[in-house]
C-alpha cells in the first residue's frame, strides 16, 4: 500500500539495479529490501532507518549494514530482530563496535493493531522526489558510446570528423572525447 519494495540480488541485471538505486536515492521508492550481499554495495544518503531481519554472521557486515543510516552527522536508527540464540553474536558485535544494544520486547498484537492506521497513513504520503543534480546539466547533452577504442586505433579526430560530416554539427558542438582501450 503506497510504496514499492524492490529486491536487489546477485542475479539482477546491473541496469535494473541502477534504476532501482536511482529511484531509492531520489525517494521515488520509500522502502528498499535487499539481500546481505546487495546491501554491501549500496551508497545512499539520507537513510534514516535500517531494519535487519536477522543478525549478520560477521560483525563487520553488521557495521556495514547499519552504516547506511546516520551518515554525515545525521540521526539514524538501526533495528535488528534477534532471538535468545543470537546472544553470542550480539556479544561479538558489542565487543567489536564498543556499543551496547538496547533491547525491547516485541510489541503486543493489540499495540500493532492500534498503531496500524497511523503506519498506513504515513505510507500513503507521497514522497518529495529529489531532483537529479546532473539532470539539468545533461539535459541537452547527447552521450555516445562507440564500440571501438585504442586497440582498434580509434582516435578523437576520427570521431570529430565523422560527427562533423552530419549536417548542422560543428566541432564546437562536440565536448569531451575519451578513448579507452
Amino acid at each position: 500500500k503506497g510504496f514499492l519494495v524492490d529486491a536487489l540480488h546477485g542475479d539482477m541485471v546491473q541496469k535494473s539495479r541502477d534504476t532501482v538505486m536511482k529511484s531509492f536515492k531520489t525517494k521515488a521508492i520509500k522502502v528498499l529490501v535487499t539481500t546481505d550481499v546487495a546491501a554491501r554495495g549500496i551508497d545512499a544518503k539520507g537513510v534514516d532507518l535500517v531494519i535487519n531481519y536477522d543478525i549478520p554472521s560477521d560483525e563487520k557486515y553488521y557495521v556495514h549494514r547499519i552504516g547506511r543510516t546516520g551518515r554525515a552527522g545525521k540521526e539514524g536508527r538501526a533495528v535488528t530482530f534477534v532471538m535468545n540464540s543470537d546472544e553470542r553474536r550480539i556479544f561479538e558485535i558489542n565487543s567489536y563496535t564498543g556499543k551496547e544494544f538496547t533491547f525491547k520486547k516485541k510489541p503486543s498484537k493489540r499495540l500493532v493493531i492500534e498503531l496500524k492506521p497511523a503506519f498506513e497513513e504515513k505510507l500513503s504520503i507521497r514522497p518529495k522526489i529529489k531532483e537529479d543534480k546532473g539532470a539539468l546539466l545533461s539535459k541537452d547533452i547527447m552521450k555516445l558510446h562507440i564500440n571501438a577504442g585504442k586497440k582498434t586505433k580509434m582516435r578523437p579526430v576520427d570521431i570529430v570528423g565523422t560527427l562533423c560530416s552530419i549536417d548542422g554539427v560543428e566541432s564546437s558542438d562536440i565536448g569531451v572525447i575519451s578513448v579507452l582501450d
